[in-house]
């Protein structure tokens, strides 16, 4: 089951009427704009571009309607293609339907696609999560990484001091000392046979 967590309907009209970009577009409007998402329904009326708290001219209400399951991911903060604008998503038949003059959805279509925008996560918190998510992920992986090159370097260096060890023989001591199975040059070079003094 998709569940949304929207706005009340008093705080996204309140996002709307503080917003520069949609009080320009919005400029002597009179209608409004009605989402039906899902079992919910949010509302705004206006009379020339300001907020009515009734539906003055219902003729001039831009309505747009779906399943809560696509506009789950119409409201994503970083929506998909066809999902980040209402009239690419009812133009490739991906879930929305739109009712209305089409007059007015022309004139209004900016506004109406501002107060869809403004129902999203707030691009900033958006990023701030993602730069969060992106520097604990950097993180781990650069530990992990350190650790296991700390891991192979010891376990290199110790097989290398371990052939060392095998290839190294016997030592050979040029003088008479008493080392355990060394021998001295006398006991190696072959002795002078011939007879002294001829």
């Amino acid at each position: 089951m998709v569940s949304l967590s929207l706005l009340s309907k008093e705080e996204w009209a309140n996002r709307c009427l503080n917003d520069g970009e949609f009080r320009l577009a919005s400029r002597h409007w009179d209608g409004g704009v009605r989402l039906n998402i899902g079992d919910e329904t949010l509302e705004l009326f206006l009379a020339d571009g300001e907020q009515s708290t009734v539906d003055k001219n219902p003729s001039g209400m831009i309505e747009v309607s779906g399943v809560a399951a696509v506009w789950e991911e119409v409201l994503r903060a970083n929506p998909k293609r066809f999902h980040n604008d209402v009239m690419a998503n009812i133009s490739q038949r991906c879930g929305l339907k739109r009712q209305g003059d089409a007059v007015v959805f022309a004139q209004y279509y900016a506004a109406a696609m501002r107060a869809v925008e403004l129902l999203r996560p707030s691009l900033v918190d958006f990023e701030d999560t993602l730069e969060t998510t992106l520097e604990t992920t950097l993180e781990a992986t650069l530990e992990a990484t350190l650790e296991a090159t700390l891991e192979a370097t010891s376990e290199a260096t110790s097989e290398t001091a371990s052939e060392t060890a095998s290839e190294t023989g016997p030592e050979i001591h040029s003088g008479t000392g008493p080392e355990t199975g060394s021998k001295n040059l006398s006991q190696i070079m072959p002795h002078d046979n011939r007879p002294q003094g001829t």
